[in-house]
């Protein structure tokens, strides 16, 4: 498999495929948001780095948080 969001889970940033595809398709919602707004975006490559940095972050905060209320309490 060859896709955009596997580039992203074999950079070590998620492990699951699907994760990895779910961030890329964010990535580019808010690329087409920022357009469709008219945000001028000087560096597009920094840009897209940064808000990938961002929505990995957040899935690994969501899923810490998931993981710490399934297991009970010591």
């Amino acid at each position: 498999m060859s896709t955009p969001g596997c580039a992203i889970s074999s950079a070590g940033a998620s492990p699951d495929a699907r994760d990895a595809e779910d961030i890329l398709q964010d990535v580019f919602y808010e690329l087409v948001e920022a357009y469709r707004m008219m945000k001028p975006i000087a560096q597009v490559t920094a840009w897209l780095f940064r808000v990938a940095r961002n929505r990995i972050t957040d899935l690994f905060r969501t899923k810490n948080r998931e993981a710490q209320r399934i297991e009970p309490a010591r």
